[in-house]
């Protein structure tokens, strides 16, 4: 009996093209996991295991192959940050800036579009738990970590201790003198756990978890971070007008305040709760010099007072015309994100800026703008945070932003079958 010719078996092409995904899968979360350990476990170390060599920012061009092998997809961030490149440009031809200058202030804009990149592509509903559980140990384990450091600060050999002193030394597992990055995962963590009580509960002990690590924002050094974690449970507070959410919350808030103190009082701490509030008093009674600040001091108050007094252009003097990238010096005390685009790239680089803050915050989906609390309490704390430190220069910073905002945005996780 004769069996008909069938013709050609084409099961090869489809074979080689699911090769090709899973490759490119693995390589996308492999990659995804490598820049997590580096961000958040390693940097501190690379920093004093390359004498200071180690530059965490350029950490985020390896994720350029990841650009080449998932493509670009024109959408709302990306045209966000092609704004902002063409304000950088109209500023370095209007102010006749050097190319070097120009290269080295879009240094800011590339590392934090390759964060945002990543993030969109390598995070989504099936990984989603499994990194927050990862951030929330992590961030568990901070506070005895700053406190050994304290602790053995004096002990450390003086090449470990170059321009840094003991109240920067606290920046645990992060890179090396970015508390505020670290205190930035603390809130944004807490405000998550907070607010979004539902999938929360893949937390284990999840209201001694938020205290934990509410009590250790209070203990770094990021000032302005402690004033919002303060915002942030007010926010709870209003939004949860229930008699035992508030007994709890007030409750929470008291054992935050005597264990700060405690502390204080034991010598883990450098500051008490009210000399923390005496100095926010003084600091906003004071009378504010702009030369402090022209001088390339560290005078936040001053700096603003003088920048929004309307003597900076809209295209502002010209990128890095204040900033050295390479010596890592100022000569205007531009210490955070605000002052450096401000007097740099003028309002509308900073305008463009926080549109992109704005565009990641709150995206599009199935054609509706989704706005909620936690990305406008997350969106309110890092333009906060803009005024005292380099928020778009630093990925940690960006990474916890893209990703939070990307974890509460995201459906179909958090459920019983999935954690």
């Amino acid at each position: 009996m004769a069996i008909a010719d069938s013709g050609p078996v084409t099961t090869r092409p489809a074979f080689s093209a699911g090769i090709l995904r899973i490759s490119r899968d693995g390589f996308t979360h492999g990659l995804l996991w490598t820049m997590l350990l580096l961000v958040y476990l390693l940097s501190g170390v690379l920093t004093f295991a390359t004498n200071y060599v180690y530059r965490m920012g350029l950490m985020s061009l390896l994720i350029i192959p990841l650009v080449f092998v998932r493509g670009l997809r024109i959408e709302r961030v990306l045209a966000g940050f092609a704004l902002l490149t063409l304000e950088v440009v109209l500023s370095a031809f209007y102010n006749h800036s050097p190319l070097g200058d120009v290269i080295a202030f879009m240094r800011i804009p590339v590392f934090a579009y390759l964060m945002y990149y990543l993030v969109s592509v390598a995070v989504d509903e099936k990984n989603i738990s499994r990194i927050l559980r990862f951030l929330v140990i992590v961030a568990c384990v901070q506070l005895p970590v700053v406190l050994l450091q304290w602790w053995s600060f004096d002990s450390l050999p003086a090449s470990l201790k170059v321009n840094v002193g003991v109240i920067d030394y606290g920046f645990g597992t992060f890179n090396y003198k970015t508390d505020y990055s670290l205190s930035f995962l603390l809130i944004l963590l807490v405000t998550w756990l907070l607010f979004d009580e539902k999938r929360g509960r893949i937390i284990r002990y999840r209201w001694p978890v938020i205290l934990w690590l509410s009590l250790t924002v209070l203990v770094l050094n990021a000032q302005i971070l402690k004033v919002s974690i303060v915002l942030v449970w007010g926010v709870y507070l209003i939004t949860h007008l229930r008699l035992r959410a508030m007994l709890a919350a007030l409750c929470g808030a008291a054992i935050l305040w005597f264990g700060a103190d405690a502390m204080y009082q034991a010598g883990w701490l450098t500051e008490s709760p009210v000399m923390i509030t005496y100095r926010f008093q003084y600091e906003s009674r004071r009378a504010y010099d702009p030369s402090r600040y022209l001088e390339g001091n560290y005078d936040r108050w001053s700096g603003l007072w003088f920048l929004l007094s309307g003597k900076v252009p809209l295209l502002g003097d010209g990128p890095s015309v204040y900033t050295d990238a390479v010596a890592r010096t100022m000569t205007r005390g531009n210490t955070g994100h605000f002052f450096t685009f401000f007097s740099e790239v003028g309002p509308l680089g900073w305008g463009a800026s926080v549109l992109i803050y704005a565009l990641i915050a709150f995206p599009i989906l199935r054609g509706r703008l989704r706005i909620g609390i936690v990305p406008v309490v997350s969106f309110v704390v890092v333009l906060m945070l803009g005024f005292t430190s380099q928020t778009m220069n630093d990925i940690a910073v960006m990474f916890t932003y893209c990703f939070m905002i990307k974890a509460v945005s995201t459906a179909g996780w958090g459920t019983p079958a999935q954690t």
